[in-house]
């Protein structure tokens, strides 16, 4: 199915990086604004406000919100690419049990 020649990928992993901090960078200093302005407006705790909403959408304490996806999107990417890593040994007839494992448990870890 795939030659070794097919499995010649050029990826750029320092520029994936500086896209991961980058991103990183944006929700932790999110995160500290959103905190910042919930302790700076006390009144703002109640449910319904602009400012309620704003900090469950960006604090990394919570659950189901924009930090939860960043992670869980990462896990995903990690298990594809481990998935496509097994498929790349599988082809050239050496060990890939250990990359469909580690793909399984990053695929099962992100949901």
């Amino acid at each position: 199915m795939f030659s070794q020649s097919d499995l010649n990928i050029k990826f750029n992993s320092t520029l994936f990086i500086q896209f991961l901090l980058l991103c990183l960078a944006i929700l932790f200093l999110r995160h500290c604004l959103s905190i910042y302005l919930l302790f700076q407006y006390p009144e703002s705790k109640i449910d319904g406000s602009y400012l309620a909403k704003l900090v469950q959408l960006f604090n990394l304490d919570l659950e189901a919100n924009l930090p939860t996806l960043f992670s869980s999107l990462i896990l995903f990417i990690n298990a594809f690419m481990l998935a496509f890593i097994a498929v790349g040994h599988k082809d050239l007839n050496s060990k890939y049990l250990p990359s469909v494992g580690l793909s399984f448990i990053f695929f099962f870890s992100c949901c």
